[in-house]
């Protein structure tokens, strides 16, 4: 539909997972067809020797010797991309402050004359504080493709399919190949990093990462989900700061958050 044709947030969202899903179609045929590929062409004989089953069906890893053949889908921005469904959602379609061909059109300017409507986008809720409107969103998008992402490789032949949602340089790269997004981010600027906000969104502190984070189901990314946090040297240089982080860390555990990872660094 053309963006003028949109009369309600739904409408907008579903028209969106239309285009989703087929990119994930296109990356779970692409991942079944890859193993194909490499079986007629490579035995991977010493992987093969170590699998129980390779050896009891006399057949080659990729060509029928394991039982259970999966594989996975490696996702970045998937915060970039909810937020900028929340700054649609309460800009266009509660607030009704803009419409989607403005946003549009902002976008492809990079906001150059859309400095106002940068201001407001970067001022709507976000993931990673806690806060219900902000990660409602992100926990809608990511039990779809979650899901769909499994059902798609499923269909396409293999036994598991799943994402993960892990932390490289890949956010940094495919940002410089991204362009402008409605949550306020710039043409090629970084992408969020796995499960974490996008850097400097996050204002509520770090309890308020973890809630944010705590309300994703673990299920889905079998495969992985990562986060990473950063502190400062000095805030360990005091008792108090010892003790918080030790809270921090039994906050952690007992919001049942798989993994997380901690950068104690400056800057310079």
């Amino acid at each position: 539909k053309k963006l003028e044709e949109i009369s309600s947030y739904q409408e907008f969202y579903n028209e969106y997972l239309v285009l989703v899903d087929h990119y994930l179609d296109k990356l779970s045929y692409s991942q079944a067809k890859s193993y194909e590929s490499m079986n007629k062409d490579v035995d991977f004989v010493f992987n093969s020797i170590l699998m129980d089953n390779c050896l009891a069906n006399g057949k080659p890893l990729l060509g029928g010797g394991i039982t259970y053949l999966g594989g996975c889908c490696e996702t970045f921005g998937n915060t970039n991309t909810a937020d900028a469904l929340t700054a649609i959602k309460k800009l266009v379609f509660d607030e009704k402050k803009y419409t989607l061909t403005e946003i549009n059109k902002a976008l492809l300017a990079d906001f150059e004359g859309y400095e106002m409507m940068r201001k407001d986008m970067l001022a709507c809720p976000k993931y990673g504080n806690d806060d219900d409107y902000a990660d409602n969103i992100y926990l809608e998008l990511y039990d779809h493709v979650s899901k769909y992402t499994r059902e798609s490789g499923i269909r396409n032949g293999l036994h598991h399919y799943g994402i993960v949602i892990i932390n490289n340089q890949q956010n940094t790269d495919w940002g410089l190949l991204t362009s402008a997004s409605a949550d306020g981010r710039k043409n090629t600027v970084y992408l969020n990093p796995s499960n974490n906000p996008q850097g400097g969104a996050d204002k509520n502190g770090p309890t308020a990462v973890l809630k944010s984070v705590s309300r994703l189901q673990n299920s889905y990314t079998t495969n992985g989900g990562l986060l990473n946090m950063k502190f400062l040297p000095e805030f360990f240089e005091s008792e108090t700061g010892v003790m918080k982080f030790e809270n921090f860390l039994r906050a952690f555990v007992d919001l049942k958050i798989p993994h997380i990872q901690f950068n104690v660094v400056r800057k310079e």
